[in-house]
């Protein structure tokens, strides 16, 4: 008797409580409405699809969220010589070349990752475990869409800290967070450059 978001959060819950691993969980919608992404992503999705999907949209989400779940790096992200924060190739193939289509999600990612941001050191700050829960899962599903895995590990990092409650242990993994944001952020604009 439950809709998708409701199924998702009582999945999540339990996830919570028995300190189990996240079950990988994509939304495969009719509605493409702007608020729909967020609020499936809210309910603690890892993904969002719109119907009709696309079969290359479906393995890219199943590409996403399979290097998504694998373990994480040994070495912080920060101790790494300096590279691009993501494969241009890859993006662009996951967009099919589409450079317009490209730079309109990045458009959204700019203007929306501050604000997410924002909400998980307000989180850590305040010590809203429940927050910062959300917060997290949703910028680590907005890098996953840039396969940006740099920013992927804290945000997943900082996902954990709050299931678990360790919020006042949370403010190394949000200065990673905040240095992987930064270089996403240039390497994009680089690459949308003429």
């Amino acid at each position: 008797g439950m809709d998708g978001r409701e199924t998702t959060e009582a999945i999540r819950q339990w996830e919570a409580a028995q300190d189990s691993a996240p079950v990988p969980i994509v939304a495969l919608t009719a509605h493409a409405l702007k608020g729909d992404r967020d609020a499936c992503m809210a309910a603690g999705m890892d993904d969002y699809l719109s119907k009709p999907v696309r079969a290359t949209e479906l393995l890219d989400a199943l590409s996403r969220l399979s290097s998504a779940a694998k373990d994480a790096p040994l070495v912080s992200a920060t101790l790494l010589p300096s590279r691009p924060s993501f494969d241009p190739e890859e993006i662009l193939g996951r967009v099919e070349g589409d450079r317009t289509f490209l730079r309109e999600l990045v458009d959204i990612f700019v203007a929306e990752a501050p604000r997410t941001f924002a909400e998980i050191e307000r989180c850590a700050t305040e010590g809203d475990a429940g927050g910062m829960v959300r917060a997290a899962h949703l910028m680590r599903g907005s890098v996953s869409n840039f396969g940006a895995n740099a920013a992927v590990e804290p945000a997943r990092a900082l996902e954990q800290m709050g299931r678990s409650g360790l919020t006042q242990e949370a403010s190394a993994r949000v200065s990673e967070l905040g240095r992987a944001l930064e270089s996403l952020y240039a390497d994009l604009k680089g690459m949308l450059e003429p």
